[in-house]
């Protein structure tokens, strides 16, 4: 009767264990696709002349950021059975203007809705990518997840800064921001990465002093709202970094598909 049992037991978890694979075979799928369906929604705008700022930031990707698997598997997404979106951006050329740039001219209605539009990229392909097991997707030389979260963190910045625009205090503030930026001219990303955590390590003591007044090494108290600003603005010129390491790689591709 126990071996009996047991035996139940076994071909239970075994059974289990099928249904949660085909699940996770079903989920990777379904992912995939609607990945699929959001880039070629993109390439279908850039094709037709009517792209939305989301294209002109995913337009690069589209071109360089494809894994091998991905072109040879794309033709399975059409439009209309007429082309494939997707070959046809590739006789458009790079984008030249570095996506943080791109961004700071946008108008505050257009960076709201270009906001949203990246936070679906994002989730797709953070989604994608767990599904698949690595957490997120990085194709050949491209971060792509990390494109698209920097992407998301300087778009919230400059939303911020238009929306301050119109505070009462906002000369005080941008006089204090602008002496901020003159920290990170002329470093290195190695010497801003140091500088972050420094950074860090002060915000970090200063919060677990619980209000009390706390000292750095030198002795002076830590302006808790002075460096948490240093940091926010640290984070926000870090993505912009990595934004223009990426671009820049991108265009030498484009140079060689010259």
């Amino acid at each position: 009767e126990e071996e009996k049992e047991e035996r139940e037991r076994i071909r239970a978890d075994e059974s289990r264990m099928k249904e949660l694979e085909k699940y996770d075979e079903w989920a990777q799928k379904e992912e995939l696709f609607h990945l699929q369906q959001q880039r070629h929604r993109s390439a279908i705008r850039l094709v037709e002349g009517r792209e939305k700022p989301i294209d002109v930031l995913a337009k690069n990707l589209l071109l360089f950021g494809l894994t091998d698997d991905e072109k040879r598997n794309r033709a399975a997404v059409k439009y209309k059975e007429k082309y494939n979106a997707l070959e046809e951006v590739e006789a458009l050329e790079a984008e030249l203007e570095e996506p943080h740039v791109f961004i700071s001219c946008l108008k505050l209605d257009e960076l709201e809705e270009l906001l949203v539009d990246i936070e679906a990229f994002r989730k797709l392909e953070k989604d994608v990518g767990e599904v698949e097991g690595g957490g997120g997707s990085g194709h050949g030389n491209y971060d792509v997840v990390n494109y698209w979260d920097n992407l998301h963190l300087v778009t919230k910045a400059e939303i911020q800064h238009l929306k301050l625009q119109n505070s009462t205090s906002v000369g005080e503030k941008d006089n204090i921001s602008a002496d901020i930026q003159k920290m990170f001219e002329g470093q290195s990303k190695n010497a801003l990465q140091k500088m972050k955590e420094e950074v860090e390590s002060k915000v970090k003591k200063s919060i677990l002093g619980n209000g009390n007044p706390v000292f750095d090494k030198d002795g002076g108290i830590i302006d808790l709202p002075y460096w948490q600003a240093v940091l926010d603005q640290l984070l926000i010129h870090l993505s912009k970094m990595d934004l223009s390491d990426m671009h820049s790689k991108m265009l030498v591709c484009q140079l060689e598909k010259l």
